[in-house]
């Protein structure tokens, strides 16, 4: 009993497989509406033509009206040719603005990145002591940071200005009282002696 009914599975598949089809009856009609769409000339080798392939280039003929089937019979095989007509999905407008403005967004985001860490630096940079080794550490972080600001403003370096406040002359900052220049070093005049 369990023999007569694994021959009886198997006896299509044996089928199949003997006929040299690249393509079996039950796959061809679920491959004909997507030849029909793509670009190009599909190739498509059976033994049978299923009533289900004939109804789905039937089909295929009337959603796609441009489509070319062709069907010729070769031996004991069938040899169905698609002309697809190269369909292409266009976006939906709705789609479009969408990803349009998940990018805008995107790139405020960047940019509200940039600028808390521009301001982060800038903040170290204010908080330096007006002593020599200030000084010192203001220059190396200024070059630091100007090269960082070119580089977040897209500009070639080679393009921006030569940038050095603090060539000449101690840095002043603004002591915890409120007095003396605004900006460390950017061209504030020192206080009186």
């Amino acid at each position: 009993m369990l023999r007569m009914a694994a021959q009886t599975a198997c006896e299509p598949l044996a089928h199949q497989l003997a006929s040299g089809a690249a393509t079996d009856e039950h796959l061809l009609d679920q491959l004909i509406l997507p030849a029909s769409l793509a670009h190009g000339t599909s190739h498509f080798l059976v033994a049978e033509l299923s009533l289900h392939a004939q109804a789905a280039i039937h089909i295929a003929k009337l959603l796609v009206p441009e489509v070319q089937i062709s069907e010729k019979r070769l031996w004991d095989l069938f040899l169905i040719e698609i002309k697809g007509i190269g369909h292409c999905v266009q976006a939906d407008p709705a789609v479009r603005e969408v990803a349009v403005l998940a990018e805008d967004a995107e790139e405020r985001r960047r940019k509200r990145n940039l600028q808390r860490q521009f301001d982060k630096k800038v903040h170290e940079l204010l908080c330096l002591k007006d002593t020599d080794e200030g000084a010192e550490g203001l220059r190396e972080a200024l070059a630091t940071l100007a090269h960082e600001l070119l580089t977040a403003c897209t500009l070639p370096l080679s393009s921006a200005p030569p940038f050095s406040p603090l060539s000449e002359g101690r840095v002043y900052r603004r002591n915890r009282a409120g007095n003396g220049p605004r900006r460390a070093g950017l061209g504030a005049p020192p206080p009186p002696s």
